[in-house]
C-alpha cells in the first residue's frame, strides 16, 4: 500500500472538460467511457507504483546553492506530492495535475534523455543497493517513455495522481 503513482491518457476531445475537472479522465479501469458507446477506447495508462519519488528527484531543480535552478521539462510529470488532512497521516488528498497534449511531447523528448542509472542512484538512496533495483528503475524508464511516445502519435495529453 501507501503514496502511488498513476498516469491516465485522456481524449482529445476532452481537453476542456478534463482542465476543468481532472477525474473526468482518472480511473481505476483504463477503458475509459466517452459516454458513448461508440467512441470507447482503451487510452493508455501509466503506473509508476513508488517508483514515481526517484523519477521526481531526478528531474527535480537541482539544489539552490547551484546558479540554474530550472528543472527539467518531464519533472512536470512528477511534481507534487499528498496532503496530509489527518494528525496522524493516515487520510490524505492526492496531487492530480492534468498534462496538455503540447506539453506531453516536451517531456517525451526529455524523458528520452534520462539515465536509468540516475533512477537507480535515487532508488538505491532510499532503499539500498541491488540489481533488482538496476533493472527496476530501467524497466519504469521504458514505461514512461513508452506511454509518453504513445500520446504524442495519438496527439493525447494526460492527469496523473501522486496519492
Amino acid at each position: 500500500m501507501g503514496i502511488t503513482y498513476f498516469a491516465c491518457a485522456y481524449p482529445s476531445d476532452l481537453v476542456d472538460e478534463v482542465f476543468n475537472d481532472p477525474r473526468v479522465a482518472l480511473t481505476i479501469n483504463p477503458t475509459i467511457d466517452y459516454w458513448t458507446a461508440e467512441h470507447r477506447k482503451e487510452l493508455p495508462t501509466l503506473d509508476l507504483d513508488k517508483m514515481w519519488h526517484s523519477f521526481q528527484a531526478v528531474t527535480a531543480p537541482p539544489p539552490k546553492t547551484m546558479w540554474f535552478h530550472y528543472p527539467r521539462p518531464a519533472y512536470r510529470m512528477f511534481e507534487g506530492g499528498v496532503a496530509g488532512i489527518d494528525s496522524a497521516g493516515m487520510e490524505w488528498f492526492p496531487w492530480v495535475r492534468v498534462i496538455s497534449p503540447d506539453e506531453t511531447a516536451v517531456i517525451s523528448r526529455d524523458l528520452a534523455t534520462l539515465d536509468p542509472v540516475l533512477l537507480a542512484t535515487a532508488e538505491t538512496r532510499r532503499y539500498g543497493p541491488s540489481e533488482y533495483m538496476a533493472e527496476s528503475c530501467a524497466q519504469f524508464l521504458k514505461n514512461a517513455q513508452t506511454f509518453t511516445n504513445e500520446l504524442i502519435e495519438d496527439g493525447l495529453g494526460f492527469v496523473y495522481a501522486i496519492g
